[in-house]
């Protein structure tokens, strides 16, 4: 006769969890599933108590729903061991494995799951987004890291592109135990492969895992679960012990060896190493949703989480107030993105969220849907215009406009050009009608409603029908974000300025590939968003080179430097503007000249410093920003063209390139991106120190000069104009770079640092409701 089953197996794995376990039983009393729930808890050796605590809170909890099976080991087995055991006394429909340092938040999870699996009977597993709490440095973030492109998973899905669920979100149908003999027959890989990962696989041979992309369940990363408390050379052995036995039981047979191979080599590179830290007792809810976690309204003025972020989102979004979340996501973007007291965390960093261009993507769909403006795949067309969606015509001080002008450049005269603006940054009357005389149609959207601009940039870009689309948002232009769809067309190619601090949409689902400008970002690109494509269009003098180019001599040997933005001159590095220019002028420079605004207090400082050295205050000069910087330069006099500000201003290094000026950069000690040398020509010398920047100046002589101009000119007929770029590229314009011409430059970005940057950033951000 056949045993009657309950619903659900909860697999608690023990050993010495006391100062967690109550915190994961609660999560699983506080369910909303109504049918029977069986926890089957493996003592594995603990000597602190464990299991006592676990049943003292099924007794005051006294649901007659839930039963208990405890299985003690007197002595540790190991958790592939304490798993099987589990197994094997587990008798449920389903069943799920809860490590007792993890738990649940949201209380109709097991309802959820348990209700898709009985619909679908197909599956295997069903499994959600899970909350990483580090508790080395208290950041937060989201796993999977990237959400996956479907909901529904094959194996080879999962093993070929890496997709991981954590333990504590996935639900597994047990057709392990047999009740007609009550008996259970547990596979022998079970016992030679520990951790999560191969239970995800076996699952997934047998049937498709569903994804449901909500946080159901929290992680505490405390470095010391089975992965995180291995060094390097015991990841590597734990992955390979994995491919192994997957190997010779057959699992990899249906993928083939290339493909098997390529996702082990995969899954190496991407290992990270934690260091083990001291475990701390975690609350069951986050303080602020301790009364109602799932569905808070309130007038927001601080978001200090992810989870924060979340809930409120979700809030949001079931009663439909999609105005109400996009105004949410662009108060915190700008106060995230633009808040003075904020910027030195992003100052010198590149920082992504998955989370928000998700939640920009999320809402898209909805918003397109409440209107009837989703675009029907196909909607682009081979032999449309290239369209460029911005959130402004206007020179901004981002940068964003500029690199919009130099990607259209490459177009004009060859393809039909259509650009939409969303007017996040109200567009400047004269560039508009400029590019409409350039025959260039330009369309701006004044609604004051964001929600209403998500559906104009929808509606408007399937009916252009592009074949091609750039993107180009404000760090905080969440309607242009929410509006694209990947039906827009069949290449989607995002476009960001070079500077630093937080970027929109960089690792959003709807994005196909980047404009890279610079090695540097083919890098970086290619580590944290990986699989896109990736074109590179190096960057150029926008107006050319300058003819005729002007004689270089060393009599009188004459530096200049130029600076956009002033804020870059009065920051504090390990030296400082006014230290630097007394020095150049110390190492045989007879006059500098400085382009670009600088405070009286700077002014004074330097020409104080070069009186106390004996040199003539007026070697030093200032200039206002010239409207042709590069005719400047050329006319000046200058010799040399210094970078001594270690940030990313290119345009003046363009200016100066097509001046015919030598230039003399800075290594960019701050961040690796904040180098400039791999936009300039071969052979240009980098500092990094004022000792090393005034033996550069002492060493310069008319051999020198000429040998620097001939690099010049040799770079200038490659990359000095769009003509020249575009005689370069050929037919390679706007083309993938393959992975083997991706260049080994280090990029200190992961997934868990553009978390912990932005983790940061949140913790400190207050905004207006």
């Amino acid at each position: 006769m056949p045993v009657e089953r309950p619903a659900v197996s909860v697999l608690m794995l023990c050993f010495n969890e006391a100062v967690f376990i109550r915190r994961a039983v609660r999560s699983v009393l506080a369910q909303t599933y109504s049918g029977q729930i069986e926890i089957v808890l493996v003592d594995d050796g603990s000597s602190d108590g464990s299991a006592g605590i676990l049943r003292e809170e099924l007794r005051l909890a006294a649901r007659d729903t839930v039963t208990l099976k405890v299985i003690t080991n007197a002595a540790p087995t190991g958790n592939a061991d304490a798993f099987v055991a589990g197994l094997e006394a587990a008798r449920g429909r389903f069943y799920h494995v809860l490590d007792c340092d993890d738990y649940w938040i949201d209380p109709d999870k097991l309802l959820m799951q348990v209700n898709l699996l009985e619909a679908r009977p197909e599956l295997a597993g069903v499994a959600h987004r899970t909350i990483v709490r580090n508790q080395i440095d208290r950041t937060e973030s989201f796993h999977p890291e990237q959400e996956p492109a479907k909901n529904i998973l094959t194996f080879e899905d999962l093993a070929v592109d890496g997709i991981y669920f954590h333990t504590s979100a996935m639900l597994y149908r047990n057709d392990f135990y047999q009740p007609q003999t009550d008996s259970v027959s547990v596979p022998d890989i079970f016992h030679e492969v520990r951790g999560d990962t191969i239970r995800l696989y076996v699952h997934a041979t047998r049937g498709p895992i569903l994804y449901v992309a909500q946080s159901m369940s929290v992680y505490d990363d405390h470095g010391g679960g089975i992965w995180t408390s291995l060094d390097w050379p015991g990841k590597q052995a734990l992955l390979r012990n994995l491919y192994d036995r997957m190997a010779k039981r057959g699992y990899l047979a249906g993928m083939g060896d290339a493909r098997a191979t390529s996702y082990l080599t995969q899954r190496l590179t991407e290992i990270a190493a934690y260091t083990p830290t001291t475990l701390r007792p975690v609350s069951l809810y986050p303080a602020q949703v301790s009364v109602s976690p799932r569905y808070r309204l309130t007038n927001i003025s601080h978001i200090g989480s992810l989870r924060d972020m979340e809930i409120q989102m979700d809030t949001l979004v079931q009663e439909s107030h999609y105005e109400d979340a996009l105004q949410l996501l662009q108060r915190l973007l700008t106060a995230v993105a633009y808040d003075r007291n904020l910027a030195r965390t992003g100052t010198h960093r590149r920082i992504a969220s998955f989370e928000v261009d998700w939640q920009c993507a999320r809402l898209g769909e909805m918003i397109g849907a409440k209107y009837n403006v989703l675009p029907q795949a196909p909607a682009g067309d081979d032999e449309g215009p290239v369209v460029f969606v911005v959130s402004g015509v206007v020179d901004d001080q981002e940068g964003l406009w500029q690199e919009t002008r130099d990607i259209l450049a490459l177009y004009q005269g060859r393809r039909p050009i259509k650009i939409m603006s969303t007017e996040l940054l109200p567009s400047s009357p004269a560039l508009c009608d400029m590019l409409r005389e350039e025959g260039i149609e330009v369309m701006c959207n004044n609604d004051t409603l964001s929600e209403a601009k998500v559906a104009w940039v929808m509606w408007h870009l399937a009916r252009q029908g592009p074949s091609q689309v750039f993107v180009n948002p404000a760090r905080n232009d969440v309607a242009l974000l929410a509006g694209l769809r990947r039906e827009h067309a069949s290449r989607i190619h995002l476009l960001t300025a070079l500077g630093t601090g937080f970027a929109l949409g960089r690792l959003s689902q709807v994005i196909d590939g980047f404009v890279a400008r610079r090695p540097y970002d083919l890098a970086y690109y290619a580590k944290i968003a990986p699989g896109r494509e990736i074109a590179h269009v190096p960057s150029y003098p926008r107006k050319g080179r300058i003819e005729p180019l002007a004689p270089l001599s060393t009599d009188p040997l004459v530096s200049v430097t130029v600076c956009t933005d002033p804020r870059n001159i009065e920051q504090i590095y390990d030296y400082s503007f006014d230290r630097a220019i007394p020095a150049v002028l110390e190492s045989g420079v007879a006059r500098h000249i400085h382009v670009g605004e600088l405070s009286d207090a700077t002014i004074n400082r330097i020409r104080k410093a070069l009186a106390l050295k004996g040199l003539p205050p007026e070697a030093f000069e200032v200039h206002p920003h010239p409207d042709d910087l590069a005719t400047f330069l050329r006319d000046c006099g200058a010799s040399v063209f210094l970078q001594v500000f270690p940030v990313p201003e290119h345009r003046p290094m363009q200016a100066a390139l097509a001046a015919g000026l030598p230039t003399v950069l800075h290594y960019g000690y701050l961040h690796p991106m904040l180098a400039l040398d791999d936009m300039c020509y071969p052979g240009a010398p980098i500092w990094g120190t004022i000792g090393e920047l005034c033996a550069i100046l002492r060493g310069i002589d008319d051999a020198w000069l000429a040998d620097q101009r001939a690099g010049i000119e040799a770079h200038l007929a490659r990359f000095g104009s769009a003509e020249a770029v575009l005689n370069d590229l050929g037919e390679g314009l706007m083309a993938a770079v393959p992975q083997d011409r991706i260049p080994e430059i280090a990029v200190p970005e992961t997934h868990h640092e553009l978390r912990r940057l932005l983790t940061e950033l949140m913790g400190r951000t207050v905004f207006k409701s």
